[in-house]
């Protein structure tokens, strides 16, 4: 990451803060790096602040990056929050105030905000042409007629790396949003990095900025592409049609860039997996008959007060807490990524070693919250499984936004709201998992468990290599569970949570196999 003074220096350190160890991965010369951390306090943003010369972002994540780096030629490229917002119109002179500032004006009339109190000395839409920063002695980029490779990105290679990183937001005063932000992916001869700015502002315009980074491993070959489009927001929504249709949205601004450069110079779980039908679940109970037959208000009404019994069995399995003044010397430790930890009890931090975080309890929540959709999955009524699956991830959703406000202290609702849409794609990509583990084996299946509830990470919180024997224990556990709830009558689920409970034996017969 270069500093002013033409020097190398980490983003963390530049905010004042201790770098935790970023996430690495290296593939045939080249080293990628991300880094995932929560939003700035309030110091780093003075200091921030400070050396930009203009207020940053309300949601900035000053301590998180992505380089691209090839140590043996010197070349790298680093995307950070601090060089991106560097490029930031300072002035006051941007495009968008000059040309938008009537329309921008009318559409807030009936409002209490008006343009002078959100037009600033600067462009405070955050709109920035940011490309990545070069390492001091990289080759430069040279103008090139040469496209990305779409086709050989379409292949179904494995990714073996993946990483999409945040680093600004801004609702615009709740009048829209500015965001940026990076997604990297790494197949085994090839990578993509594509860095967005996407700026909606409500009745004015839609601005999109793209930046590509494409790196050919055995070409050592960098290719570098830069796209910025713009139109007005009447446009843009006259012109939804046409996504469907796949035509060309007409743009108002379109500029394009091509350049390149050259760089050169798991354990197997081994248990029986035992395979059940839920097809032959029993007939459909009176319950269900009741919510069939009664109008749509009763029956959900009926389905949320269900599920909620049920997601608080799911919830309790993994709770925690935070620590009280004077139950810790110092404040309240925190793990590598910064996230707090808290006190909890139970078999899942005693006996699997998981911290008591709002990562934990999230993760072994959605497991249980799993473990019941497959088996309301066997339910005759569609509709009823369909309502109650909904309101399982509603009650969900408000105890999560609840912890965030009341556990940790995140008073913006924005940041909690961006946080709940990250937690949905993860149980969307949860149910897919542990569905293929289920059907492929336990192997896959354990895969799947240290990939959510032990994050993928191939050592524990106390630096020591993972125990499979616990992932196993997981697997071992979902199975029995399941098992169990196959033999539970749709009229007594309501009762399926008194099954719930890791279990001695779940930890000896993993271990015997």
């Amino acid at each position: 990451m270069a500093n002013r003074d033409g020097g190398s220096q980490h983003p963390a350190a530049m905010n004042g803060q201790t770098p935790s160890k970023p996430n690495a991965f290296v593939r045939k010369g080249f080293k990628i790096t991300t880094q995932k951390l929560p939003i700035l306090k309030s110091g780093p943003i003075e200091d921030m602040t400070k050396n930009l010369g203009i207020a940053p972002p309300e949601m900035i994540f000053g301590d998180n990056f992505v380089t691209i780096e090839h140590p043996a030629s010197a070349w790298g490229i680093a995307f950070s929050a601090f060089d991106a917002l560097d490029r930031v119109d300072k002035t006051g002179a941007a495009m968008l105030k000059v040309a938008y500032s009537k329309e921008w004006q009318k559409s807030r009339e009936h409002t209490h905000e008006g343009i002078k109190e959100v037009v600033k000395p600067f462009d405070w839409s955050y709109s920035t042409d940011f490309k990545g920063t070069l390492q001091p002695e990289s080759p430069p980029f040279s103008p090139t007629n040469d496209q990305i490779p779409i086709e050989l990105l379409k292949r179904p290679d494995p990714i073996l790396f993946f990483d999409d990183v945040i680093l600004y937001e801004d609702e615009l005063a709740d009048n829209g949003i500015s965001m940026l932000s990076c997604k990297i992916r790494v197949m085994p001869e090839r990578l993509l990095l594509l860095s967005r700015f996407f700026m909606r502002l409500d009745n004015v315009v839609v601005r999109l900025r793209d930046t590509r980074i494409y790196v050919d491993f055995d070409k050592a070959e960098v290719i570098r592409e830069y796209q910025a489009r713009e139109m007005s927001y009447e446009d843009a929504r006259k012109s939804r049609s046409l996504y469907a249709k796949s035509r060309a949205l007409p743009l108002l601004k379109h500029d394009r860039a091509l350049s390149r450069t050259n760089p050169r110079t798991p354990a197997q779980l081994g248990f029986a997996t035992s395979a059940r039908s839920y097809a032959a679940a029993k007939p459909s109970s009176d319950l269900v008959r009741k919510w069939a037959s009664e109008g749509s208000a009763t029956g959900t009404y009926v389905s949320y007060g269900f599920t909620e019994k049920l997601f608080e069995a799911c919830s309790a399995q993994a709770d925690y807490r935070m620590p009280k003044k004077g139950e810790y010397s110092e404040l309240p430790p925190k793990t590598e990524g910064g996230e707090d930890v808290g006190i909890g009890e139970g078999l899942w931090y005693s006996e699997l070693g998981l911290l008591p975080t709002f990562s934990t309890w999230s993760q072994v929540t959605f497991l249980h919250m799993y473990l019941l959709t497959v088996r309301l999955r066997a339910m005759q009524s569609p509709e009823a499984f369909q309502t109650h699956s909904q309101h399982l991830f509603d009650h969900f959703s408000h105890n999560a936004e609840d912890r965030m406000a009341t556990l940790h202290d995140l008073s913006s609702r924005g940041i909690r709201n961006r946080y709940l849409k990250d937690l949905f794609i993860q149980w969307r990509g949860i149910l897919a998992a542990y569905d293929e583990g289920l059907v492929k084996g336990d192997a896959v299946l354990g895969a799947a468990v240290w990939r959510n509830i032990w994050k993928a990470s191939s050592t524990d919180h106390d630096g020591k290599d993972v125990d499979w024997a616990k992932i196993a224990t997981v697997v071992g556990y979902t199975r029995r569970i399941l098992s169990e709830l196959a033999e539970i009558p749709d009229a007594d689920l309501a009762n399926a949570p008194q099954i719930f409970g890791l279990k001695k034996i779940d930890s000896s017969l993993a271990r015997k196999n």
